[in-house]
């Protein structure tokens, strides 16, 4: 196969795969089937360009046909994803989101959230949201409200919204009954003694206390005792393999203040206990999970045994690992308040607020989240199939509008004046926007750095033109070419008019971390001009396409800042 039949091949699979054709996924891959082509870049990544701009002008229709002729099309195998349950019962099944609210949701919350809804759905049960909100240190009424906004964005109609604290009497019950029926023990060892004898497997004197001596202290606990001077400790087993077993904290002593309840509680339950016994209390019959969790089953089952409960059916699944992205609350946290990221909404984060100011739809989140099913298996992925997803919710419905980035003017000699009528997008039915022109026009500063002297080239939509002197630096003189007829292969160059474009600031975003270390190159601004229309009818938070720059999301109307979305 020829060069030029090959890149057509490359670039069309690519635009197929990907809604656009990207300049650099193609080199590379040209290079690869045609080693030899390395011999002259220049020339290449010309034929490469020309051709991502015919391609990326096609209509939907038109790639998938061109695709289908090359004989790649594979049978699409609908990849089945099971959410289905072994045991589990049609109108019997209670899934539920059990948010802490001590954060703002991210992307990983995301996935337990839609696969509990989704067996939910599959088995026409009832799905809960639960907010587990017993940490008076941490849970807050502005993380309760974030929370309730971004389910409600995905459109997710819970059957019910509870918080553990609204049964706390009911959990000091369970306390209750357990150091009276044996089942748990109050602990006066320091933290040092009792982790190192965790550690060893070797019991404390504690846990030969008579019940009656543990019924006392834990009163005391409740009434006079301070934080810090004993904990509840649940009869486990010191020698079991499974560390988390080896008679674990379950209450402890806290004098905070509740965002709900001030101090009128001083004792707290520990996670496993509040959220085991809360899941039981609300009838929740299954519960999917991150793998991280698969350890705690047995103490949570060990838990709604002693305390005559019913436990829920366990199900975990892989975690979401994203290449330089953290997705943890616990890893966000401390470079949002170092001021590397500039809150919980840095378009750079992962966090449902983050990914929404990025221009992240909904649908392609989950489209990216649920991708992964309920394997165990660990992957660490990237964001391309999540920004491919992106990009194929908005080229049907995207506004298209001129910009370029670092700007460079052309002085066109003969070209006059006037105003051309584009259409808003190549194929819905949307009215045209009229875009004037002049005798000097702006150009990116990378399609300046391609020109060279007496070329012929192309302004798209409007005149062919030819490059008469060139200054790299400041920009190029020209004059109309006097045919009108398209140029086979001639560059095509993106232009705003020079008296009427709007300056604005284009963001580009990268991962935010390489593997430890800090991206530098996370956030990078470029300044840019764009058309007077897209300053005047684009709406702060509004997705639109600059043509052969790709989708951007308004972030900021006064300073006409533009996030790159995909």
């Amino acid at each position: 196969m020829e060069l030029d039949a090959l890149i057509r091949k490359i670039t069309i699979k690519n635009a197929h795969d990907y809604g656009k054709a990207d300049i650099k996924a193609i080199v590379g891959k040209a290079i690869a089937e045609m080693p030899d082509a390395k011999a002259d870049m220049k020339s290449l990544l010309e034929k490469i360009r020309g051709t991502c701009d015919d391609v990326n002008l096609l209509k939907k229709e038109q790639v998938e046909k061109e695709y289908a002729s090359y004989g790649m099309v594979e049978e699409k195998k609908e990849e089945k994803r099971e959410w289905k349950i072994e045991g589990a019962v049609e109108g019997q099944v209670v899934t539920r989101f059990a948010p802490e609210p001590n954060g703002y949701l991210h992307i990983g919350h995301t996935k337990a959230m839609l696969i509990n809804k989704k067996v939910c759905d599959t088995y026409k049960g009832k799905f809960y949201i639960k907010f587990d909100d017993t940490n008076a240190e941490k849970s807050r009424q502005e993380f309760v409200d974030s929370i309730l906004s971004d389910i409600a964005w995905f459109g997710i109609k819970p059957d019910a919204v509870y918080f553990v604290s609204d049964m706390f009497d009911k959990i000091i019950e369970v306390g209750d009954k357990l150091v009276r029926e044996g089942n748990a023990y109050v602990c006066t060892c320091s933290q040092e003694e009792t982790k190192e004898k965790r550690g060893k497997g070797e019991e404390c004197a504690c846990r030969s206390n008579p019940n009656e001596k543990n019924a006392e202290l834990w009163e005391k606990m409740k009434t006079t005792m301070k934080e810090g001077e004993a904990i509840v400790r649940l009869k486990g087993d010191m020698k079991s393999l499974n560390t988390t077993m080896r008679d674990p904290a379950i209450f402890r002593i806290l004098d905070a203040q509740h965002y709900k309840f001030g101090k009128k509680y001083r004792v707290y339950p520990t996670y496993d206990l509040e959220t085991s016994v809360s899941d039981a209390l609300i009838g929740v019959t299954h519960v999917m999970r991150s793998k991280e969790f698969e350890l705690r089953a047995e103490l949570q089952e060990t838990i709604l045994k002693y305390a005559g409960l019913k436990a829920p059916s366990y199900h975990e699944f892989a975690r979401l690992a994203i290449d330089g992205y953290p997705v943890s609350k616990r890893l966000i946290k401390p470079y949002v308040e170092s001021g590397f990221f500039s809150g919980y909404d840095d378009p750079r984060l992962v966090t449902l607020a983050g990914l929404r100011r990025r221009g992240i739809p909904r649908q392609a989140i989950e489209e990216y989240v649920l991708s992964f099913g309920l394997s165990k298996l660990e992957v660490n992925t990237d964001l391309k199939k999540l920004l491919a997803e992106t990009r194929r919710h908005y080229e049907p419905v995207a506004k298209h509008y001129y910009a370029v980035k670092e700007p460079k003017k052309l002085k066109i000699e003969g070209i006059g004046s006037g105003v051309i009528a584009i259409r808003m997008h190549p194929t819905l039915e949307m009215n045209s926007r009229p875009v004037p022109f002049g005798d000097e026009l702006y150009i990116s500063g990378e399609d300046l750095d391609e020109l060279h002297e007496l070329e012929l080239v192309r302004l798209k939509d409007l005149r062919n033109i030819n490059i008469v002197k060139l200054d790299k630096g400041k920009g190029a003189e020209c004059k109309v070419y006097i045919s009108q007829e398209l140029v086979r292969d001639s560059k095509k160059l993106q232009w705003v008019d020079a008296n009427t474009a709007v300056p604005c600031t284009f963001w580009y975003l990268d991962r935010p971390f390489n593997g430890e270390e800090k991206n530098g190159k996370s956030l990078v601004e470029i300044k840019g001009m764009c058309e007077a229309s897209a300053a005047k009818n684009i709406v702060k938070g509004e997705v639109v396409q600059f043509e052969r720059m790709g989708y951007f999301i308004l972030d900021n109307k006064e300073k006409m800042i533009f996030i790159k979305t995909d």
